[in-house]
């Protein structure tokens, strides 16, 4: 999505001033709306249940990403992780270095 917003030159100022800390809040906001309107109606029902008991308007551009990575891209469990690790066998077309590497 940084690839489309860069793009399209609607990136944030670095500053610290009133008027660019205005702008970049118009900026931020205005993501949101893309986003919402690009993601579809699909996504924005999942968005939304997972936002429960806010509403996905009055939430910022950073929270709706969060969520949004957190359920489509949550992170690798630890047991699970480690059960992969154990159980992992040597395949017969990698040499013994490669399996210590991968192991």
């Amino acid at each position: 999505m940084d690839i489309f917003f860069c793009a399209n030159n609607i990136i944030e100022v670095r500053g610290e001033t009133e008027a660019i800390v205005v702008e970049n809040a118009a900026i931020r906001e205005r993501k949101k709306v893309i986003l919402s309107t690009e993601i579809g109606p699909e996504v924005y029902v999942t968005l939304s249940n997972l936002l429960v008991p806010a509403k996905a308007r009055g939430t910022t551009f950073q929270v709706v990403i969060e969520t949004l990575e957190g359920h489509f891209n949550p992170k690798p469990r630890d047991i699970s992780e480690n059960y992969m690790f154990g159980t992992r066998y040597q395949k017969s077309t990698e040499g013994i270095n490669d399996y210590r590497d991968m192991r």
